[in-house]
């Protein structure tokens, strides 16, 4: 189980959180982790049809 996996389980509450004004994600780890996050986030933002690209930068 990687953390992608995780993160997709709780795709909904973590999407509520990353909404919050006051938010931030930091990820640490191997860049490999990397496209798995993104892809449940890009995933997750395109359901709501946001552009993700331009919500990542203010992450």
């Amino acid at each position: 189980m990687y953390v992608h996996h995780r993160m997709a389980e709780r795709a909904e509450e973590l999407w509520r959180l990353l909404d919050l004004e006051d938010t931030y994600l930091h990820l640490c780890g191997i860049k490999g982790m990397e496209d798995g996050v993104e892809r449940v986030l890009r995933g997750r933002a395109e359901r709501d049809y946001i552009d993700w690209r331009a919500f990542r930068r203010v992450l």
